[in-house]
């Protein structure tokens, strides 16, 4: 709630409220949506160390790549197929 008399509390924060799903995001919104999504999925890849990465078949250059989507999936035999 607000400090002032009359105002109802707004969220500010990053949590989707009730029904956001159901409404119709324009373009530049769907867009930031993805931007963030991909910044949030960079920081995670970005968190584990190069022997978590290698245990998913990943190196730390790679991550841009996964991010952007050019890497689909590591094969088993260490090569990876591409979009």
């Amino acid at each position: 709630m607000c400090g002032r008399p009359g105002m109802g509390s707004r969220n500010t924060d990053d949590t989707p409220e009730a029904g956001d799903e159901d409404m119709d995001f324009t373009p530049i919104t769907r867009a930031v949506r993805k931007w963030r999504e991909r910044g949030r999925a960079r920081q995670e890849l970005q968190r584990l160390t190069d022997l978590e990465l290698a245990d998913i078949g990943l190196s730390r250059g790679d991550i841009d790549s996964v991010v952007r989507g050019d890497i689909v999936r590591a094969r088993p035999s260490g090569f990876y197929e591409a979009r």
